[in-house]
């Protein structure tokens, strides 16, 4: 058959032309983003993962090194499948970080893509049978027991033939065998095994008491065991414009200090009807958010509070084998269960980041704070700026400031540092990249270097159009290490007549407290302030006179031993009420604190509360998180009307899995400061590790707020909760 020449070039044409266009539609595979859980034992195995379409990319090539340049990596072939399970690291002596990273092969072309990002997982070695306690990680998904040698101490020289030992435990998702037995000299070891498919993600606590017995007696020790059941975790840096309800952790740690180590346990907490995906992220120290960062994702059910113990090791992986420690944290509510938005004022979230010793804890609270608390340029806005007091650089203290910018936008600062006069000492100009965290000593040559102060107040605005900043204050005692966090107060904002100063006192038995008070005027006028105080409910001390101070325009009022030093009180704590005759810019704060027989302090840091920051009848319940009460800590709630009003007040009490305790009703008469000591004890738990509180305003004209005191029971240091 005769074909024409020019019909055969088009039919040639037409095939190149449809050539061009099948390898213009080759496109390189997209590069993965990998997850990888933060830690895991070394006898257990745990999951890659990593997102992709294995119809477009069937293949990938998966890589693990001991090092974040790659230069040892393993490369790992995987094929139909955006997973690959890792064997367990069995021989692992030490705690070793391993990377990973991934990219696909284009099933068109054979070509391989990018790398991901890498990310990476602590494998822990095995914990001694030893320890004072046990801190345990285990990743999402996991169904193999774990399991732990315990060594019971003996009695040594003191032993005897009839030594025994018993051991219980208070959860039901660990066992210990043998739980009793014969005890000998050396000690004996025991095995205590917990099984993950009765956990949910976070963290859980337990107890195991240890009770040593010969025939002159017994001796009972308390073993904390906390497991971490964690989410995979994401090489990614936050995104700007976080959602509505965007809550910020402005410090969290695991990380060394002087003579200290400092860790972060984070409460989380959806009030709504639905279940919620939440979205963590971390952004270590010094580092552009935008670029930098980690993030893990959690559902939580109606009524439920997460905990997240030791946050930064345990959900991140980091502090520790050479990574930073030290960052913010940043929670978004992504969606309910149905697919909506969240609804507002339903997320409540908070922190406890405290010095771990060999004696106990050393704490403070530190809040989770909406973007409302943050500060805009105060060109635009002369009232954002941020005010600390109860500042301190001496001998006996020193002074953390830290710094977030919560925008995702760069911000110039201007830092101020003031002495109780108003008197203007120095200040700096200071830098964030976008959604950066900075922790400084306040001595540090790049704010106040070789200043000492006992009392002093910062001022922070920002300076540049762009950006959102909020900053803090860690006052720790030297010798303690013992934290108290100042938190930021707009006080340009403030305009109210009447503050509560909650939880002052003046005992001085062997669990001595005392007080010190500061009342800030940051009005433009100077201002007559009334005291009064009133006892806590049960307590018989007479209510003394009023007593009077004024302040002058910027001046800080210090008063140490405020009890003994107005009304020449001790032996009693209640509350004190300021009260102006016109609305005024008054910051009221104290630190309650015992002294140690040398003479070092721990104790909390208050701050003073207004009618805008209680709740009246037919308003929302206030949330008190970070609650506990078991063998090692126990929870005081403190309730308290700020009106000079009665109400009628609901107290609720739930614990981690929403399960509510009987609720407790009672009378609060106007102004009246009320304790319930070992609150979950008097709601019908006497156990609790993961608790929360909601108080609420049945019936009345008054306003009532309130504030927990967590206690750890071998230190007796107190850290402060408040309502929110």
């Amino acid at each position: 058959m005769h074909v024409s020449w020019k019909i055969l070039a088009i039919a040639i044409a037409g095939v190149i032309g449809a050539a061009e266009v099948a390898a213009a539609e080759c496109l390189p595979a997209a590069v993965p983003v990998i997850a990888v859980p933060a830690t895991a034992p070394g006898s257990h195995t745990y999951t890659i993962a990593w997102d992709g379409d294995v119809a477009l990319t069937p293949s990938f090539e998966l890589q693990e090194a001991t090092s974040d340049s790659f230069a040892d990596a393993v490369t790992i072939a995987v094929s139909g499948a955006l997973s690959k399970s890792i064997a367990a690291h069995s021989g692992v002596t030490a705690d070793t970080r391993f990377f990973y990273r991934v990219r696909g092969i284009a099933a068109c072309s054979g070509q391989a893509g990018e790398f991901s990002r890498s990310a990476s997982i602590v494998v822990a070695a095995t914990q001694s049978g030893e320890a004072a306690d046990y801190s345990i990680g285990l990743p999402e998904g996991t169904t193999q027991p774990f399991v732990q040698d315990y060594l019971v101490p003996g009695f040594g020289e003191t032993a005897t033939i009839d030594d025994r030992f018993t051991l219980t435990l208070d959860a039901p998702w660990v066992t210990v065998f043998p739980a009793e037995g014969a005890l000998s000299a050396g000690g004996t070891t025991v095995q205590f095994t917990i099984d993950p498919t009765k956990l949910s993600i976070g963290s859980s606590s337990a107890t195991l008491t240890v009770k040593r017995t010969q025939l002159a007696g017994s001796v009972t020790a308390l073993v904390p065991l906390s497991v971490s059941l964690a989410p995979p975790v994401r090489p990614l840096p936050r995104s700007v414009a976080p959602p509505a309800g965007t809550l910020i952790v402005p410090g969290v740690a695991h990380a060394d200090g002087s003579n200290s180590h400092f860790q972060s346990d984070v409460r989380l907490t959806n009030s709504g009807a639905e279940s919620v995906t939440y979205e963590l992220a971390y952004t270590p120290t010094a580092s552009d958010g935008t670029l930098t960062g980690k993030k893990a994702s959690v559902d939580v059910a109606p009524n439920e509070t997460k905990a997240f113990n030791d946050i930064v090791k345990m959900f991140f992986g980091s502090g520790l084998l050479g990574e930073s420690g030290i960052g913010s944290l940043e929670i978004r509510p992504l969606r309910t269960a149905s697919g909506a938005e969240p609804p507002s004022g339903t997320t409540f979230a908070s922190s406890r980041t405290y010095n771990a010793s060999s004696a106990g804890t050393f704490g403070q609270f530190i809040p989770a704070l909406a973007r409302a608390a943050f500060i805009a340029n105060v060109a635009t806005d002369p009232l954002a700026k941020i005010s600390l007091q109860q500042v301190a650089s001496n001998a006996t203290n020193r002074t953390n400031v830290g710094f977030v910018e919560g925008k995702g936008e760069p911000a110039q600062l201007n830092v101020r540092l003031f002495d109780p006069a108003g008197t203007q000492l120095r200040q700096v100009s200071y830098s964030l990249k976008p959604f950066e965290h900075r922790q400084l000593n306040l001595n540090d040559a790049t704010l106040f270097p070789g200043v000492t102060l006992d009392d002093a107040r910062l001022e922070v605005e920002v300076t540049s159009a762009t950006g959102l900043v909020t900053a803090y204050a860690s006052v720790l005692d030297n010798q303690t290490s013992d934290p108290l966090l100042v938190s930021p107060v707009q006080a340009g904002r403030i305009a109210t007549s009447r503050t509560v100063l909650p939880g002052v006192a003046e005992l001085t038995s062997a669990k001595n407290f005392h007080t010190d008070m500061q009342i800030y005027n940051a009005g433009t006028a100077i201002t007559k302030v009334t005291l009064s105080y009133r006892p806590q409910t049960g307590d018989s001390t007479a209510i003394p006179p009023e007593v009077s101070a004024v302040l002058d325009v910027g001046e800080v009022l210090p008063i140490d031993n405020v009890l003994p030093s107005f009304w020449g009180l001790s032996g009693t704590g209640g509350a004190v009420t300021l009260t102006t005759t016109s609305p005024a810019p008054l910051v009221v704060s104290a630190r309650t604190f015992s002294r140690n027989a040398t003479n070092g302090t721990f104790g909390q840091f208050i701050p003073g509360v207004t009618s805008t920051d209680a709740v009246g009848a037919e308003e929302r319940a206030l949330q008190v998180l970070q609650l506990e009460q078991s063998a090692n800590f126990r929870s005081n709630l403190r309730v308290f009307e700020v009106t000079g009003n009665p109400a009628t007040v609901e107290i609720t009490g739930y614990s981690s899995s929403a399960t509510t305790t009987p609720v407790m009703v009672f009378e609060l008469s106007a102004g009246e400061f009320r304790q319930l000591g070992a609150a979950f004890a008097q709601l019908g738990l006497p156990t609790v590790y993961n608790g929360r509180i909601a108080v609420r305003v049945l019936a009345g004209s008054g306003r009532v707020s309130a504030y927990a005191s967590v206690i750890d029971s071998r230190t007796e240091d107190p850290t402060y909760i408040p309502a929110q």
